[in-house]
């Protein structure tokens, strides 16, 4: 689960009906990144993540509740001053990324 203020993506483990905080597997992004959005894609071994205020997208591998950054990409161009940010909605079945804009200034 994202924690944009924080700056971490908090992982929870299913047990039964409950879930349990499980602080020793959780993400540390850097900081003021600002994660936002995360999904998994539909093999289960690959995860994304939409930082927003470090405009970036981050590509993960999952193995053993473990998230492994594996890329980090902005989305912005380099000489944007006002951009359009991606906003990711979800992975499709078939493991591409919907996504959808939102407008932002870079100060």
């Amino acid at each position: 689960m994202p924690d944009l203020g924080r700056d971490l993506i908090q992982v929870f483990e299913v047990q039964g009906s409950k879930l349990k905080h499980r602080s020793d597997l959780d993400y540390k992004s850097k900081i003021d990144a600002g994660p936002r959005h995360f999904t998994f894609h539909p093999n289960g071994k690959s995860a994304y993540l939409i930082n927003e205020r470090s405009f970036t997208l981050t590509a993960f591998s999952y193995a053993n509740g473990q998230l492994t950054p594996t890329d980090t990409k902005s989305c912005l161009p380099k000489d944007f001053k006002k951009a359009i940010v991606a906003q990711m909605s979800t992975c499709t079945p078939k493991g591409n990324l919907s996504m959808r804009p939102i407008a932002a200034t870079i100060h």
